[in-house]
């Protein structure tokens, strides 16, 4: 499994993408319950031929995460594998614990296995890697519009985890890890 050493973005207004892959939705909802309101996600489909590692979107601290057992529909199908498929996801927040990122790792049809080595409690940097989904898959950036994202990616474009900029941030959570920092 590919892992390459990656260049991080230190500008705290901005989310990397958590995945190499193909953005394949972007969608406005109007309520996420582990982000207390309205949000977009931004979803990425990785191949067998993607790196699989996955990054933190921004600087946070892991304040849940929550496993939940399901199917292995093709990842392709976003709506069926964002619902019904094997997950893990992770809630980052910032030094108020206030939620400023859902991070959804997906099964795939091939992919069967999610690692992450995140714990509540953890404080990640940008770019950080906390996981993976070995060999194919779907993951999954939900941001609450409370810190105004200005989404930087279109559907059908690749992006590499740790350095493509999903996201522009107007209203900037406080940090609550340094670059550098280890989980």
């Amino acid at each position: 499994f590919r892992d390459p050493e990656r260049p991080i973005p230190g500008d705290p207004q901005l989310m990397v993408s958590p995945a190499d892959g193909l953005v394949s939705d972007v969608e406005q909802l109007p309520h996420h319950d582990l982000l207390n309101g309205p949000c977009v996600r931004v979803g990425i489909f990785l191949s067998v031929f993607n790196v699989h590692v996955n990054r933190s979107p921004c600087e946070g601290k892991v304040t849940q995460i929550i496993y939940k057992k399901g199917k292995f529909i093709n990842a392709m199908s976003h709506a069926a594998a964002s619902s019904d498929n094997e997950s893990n996801t992770l809630v980052l927040a910032d030094p108020a614990d206030r939620p400023i990122a859902v991070v959804k790792q997906i099964v795939g049809l091939i992919a069967r296995r999610i690692i992450c080595d995140a714990k509540i409690g953890d404080t990640y940097a940008r770019g950080q890697r906390f996981g993976m989904i070995k060999f194919g898959s779907r993951t999954e950036l939900y941001i609450p519009l409370w810190i105004e994202p200005n989404v930087q990616v279109k559907v059908g474009q690749k992006v590499r985890g740790g350095i493509d900029i999903i996201a522009k941030l107007s209203a900037v959570p406080a940090a609550a890890a340094q670059p550098g920092a280890t989980a």
